[in-house]
């Protein structure tokens, strides 16, 4: 790959990245051609996150999961305090259900810190399916905390009480859930359902 030399073709480059981003272009050429250019930006910079990250979600979007980890891994090392990349390994680790790789990260990572809503939901969403029960609930006790707005985490929640036996608090969950959306059928459906019981 040409080195870029200088530094405002550098940024320049670097805003590039951001566009793509926010654009989220789906077709295999325009992935491609991010592919080409993160790749082009860590010839420049070689702790530059941002390019790391975002050659793990082309490659989990072309099925190499293995070098989409290898990637978010890159970011996290240089940037801990980043949680997008660590979002991005909950959701593929969990999703394959490598259970004991994601509590060696959870082990790495300052949640406190962090204080991020969709971290401590991809943490409860591990946890939910490795059936840490209590774990996964105070997970997602947390991130309605830092966002009570969101009707998936209540719902969410709700299957976690329902687990456990947790009958009243599922129905409050769950209605939660349906309040915040009642245009989503599966969340009415679900309350409908649950405040028989």
């Amino acid at each position: 790959l040409t080195k870029i030399k200088k530094p405002w073709l550098t940024g320049a480059v670097a805003g590039y990245i951001l566009v793509f981003a926010v654009m989220g272009w789906s077709y295999k050429e325009a992935w491609a051609e991010n592919k080409t250019l993160f790749q082009r930006v860590l010839s420049v910079n070689s702790k530059s996150f941002m390019a790391y990250n975002n050659l793990g979600l082309v490659a989990a979007r072309e099925g190499q999961a293995q070098e989409a980890v290898k990637f978010y891994e890159a970011a996290f090392k240089i940037k801990p305090e980043f949680s997008q990349p660590l979002l991005n390994l909950f959701s593929l680790q969990t999703k394959a259900r490598n259970f004991d790789y994601l509590k060696e990260l959870s082990a790495k990572i300052d949640f406190a810190k962090m204080n991020d809503h969709q971290l401590y939901f991809e943490y409860a969403s591990y946890l939910q399916a490795n059936r840490q029960l209590a774990e996964s609930e105070a997970a997602y006790l947390k991130a309605i905390e830092l966002r009570p707005g969101e009707a998936l985490y209540y719902f969410r929640l709700a299957a976690v009480n329902l687990a456990q036996n947790q009958i009243e608090n599922a129905k409050v969950n769950f209605q939660r859930a349906a309040e915040l959306e009642p245009a989503n059928k599966t969340y009415v459906q679900m309350f409908e359902q649950i405040k028989k019981l």
